[in-house]
């Protein structure tokens, strides 16, 4: 197991471009760090950066204390699993999981031993002596996971290594990886755009946008105190809703904001520099419950498209606040739209004119 430490690290490509701009992060011994973030934000950068496939343009980079900047993959004592496998086809799965021992001159008897303990950990050993076209790709992802595994690395880092797959796979996968993160207790970094995979694996998330990071904790904490709008935006689907209250009349105690015709009205005094009111679509009601909430009227709401999941469903409309989405009930007729909505004091999140959010003033 080893720690990671990035300090002030920077990527500049030879075209001028800034993909990665002084990352600062610390990820423990044995920790299962997820970076998220939309396409181009630096994820992957940042991986082969730790891997040693793009050098650093300035910054500091230490595995267990010890500055890599400029030390080759091979010398890291990094295993990667990569998005399309990196299989050699000519060869079968036992050769393809103990080709990098081979090479490293382990005996033969031990590199099948840990090959086949490996192989029944996830479950290969039926596939031992097949070839890579012969196994379908969730197989074959299970078998750059396998190779990997047996190198017992300080490191292990997943490049995508889940989304050419298909749903049921993604899901079996994902728990493989759970269970093979918690039994190696490797320490792991782990990139993907898919916020669910994050949720369920990472003990803490990083979220990138243009190559800086926006936030760092554990997947509860950015669901329930995102630290601005982006972040409020890009964790939890659907996203969270917004209220404009930037050009709002306040009444005098602060409770109260007159927004053209519509007045909202809080339990409490609302932050005076808050801008922005978010709350998500799954706190929404569509009845009254207790006096701590506050009450959306919906007078121009008009349903845009409905969302069914089987065990619940959401509605995205547009009102006169923007586009929003509402979590349905059973109750609901087909096409329903939401007249009055009222919303828990304890979920709303308020956020300031730069787009922060105001910690330590929620409801």
């Amino acid at each position: 197991m080893s720690e990671i430490e990035l300090e002030g690290v920077t990527k500049v490509f030879d075209d001028g471009y800034e993909a990665v701009k002084d990352m600062n992060l610390d990820i423990g011994d044995g920790e299962f760090m997820i970076l998220v973030g939309p396409s181009g934000c630096g994820k992957s950068t940042a991986l082969r950066m730790i891997a040693g496939l793009e050098d650093i343009t300035s910054g500091e980079l230490k595995i267990d204390g010890e500055e890599v900047n400029d030390r080759s993959p091979k010398d890291r004592d990094i295993a990667m699993v990569f998005q399309n496998y990196a299989l050699y086809p000519h060869m079968t799965v036992r050769e393809n999981m103990g080709f990098a021992l081979k090479l490293a001159g382990v005996d033969k008897a031990e590199i099948e031993r840990k090959v086949e303990a490996a192989a029944r950990t996830l479950d290969l050993e039926p596939h031992l002596d097949r070839r890579p076209a012969n196994l379908s790709g969730g197989q074959r992802q299970r078998v750059a996971m396998g190779r990997a595994m047996i190198r017992e690395p300080k490191v292990f880092l997943y490049d995508e290594p889940l989304s050419n797959l298909d749903l049921e796979l993604r899901v079996r996968l994902r728990l493989e990886i759970a269970q093979m993160q918690k039994s190696l207790q490797s320490t792991a970094v782990y990139v993907t755009h898919d916020q669910t995979e994050a949720m369920t694996l990472a003990d803490r998330i990083v979220v990138l946008r243009k190559g800086r990071i926006e936030q760092v904790g554990g997947p509860k904490e950015l669901y329930d105190a995102p630290a601005n709008l982006f972040v409020a935006g890009f964790i939890g689907t659907p996203k969270m809703n917004m209220i404009d209250i930037s050009s709002g009349a306040r009444s005098s105690d602060g409770r109260t904001i007159e927004i053209g015709l519509h007045r909202l009205t809080f339990g409490r005094e609302i932050p005076p520099n808050a801008a922005k009111i978010g709350f998500r679509p799954e706190h929404c009601a569509r009845q009254s419950a207790g006096a701590e909430k506050l009450s959306i009227a919906l007078t121009e709401a008009r349903l845009l498209a409905t969302e069914n999941l089987g065990d619940r469903s959401f509605q995205y409309v547009s009102t006169e606040f923007g586009e929003m989405a509402f979590a349905g009930t059973e109750h609901d007729e087909p096409g329903q739209l939401p007249g009055m909505i009222y919303v828990p004091e304890s979920r709303l999140h308020f956020f300031d004119a730069s787009g922060n959010r105001l910690k330590g003033v929620d409801c």
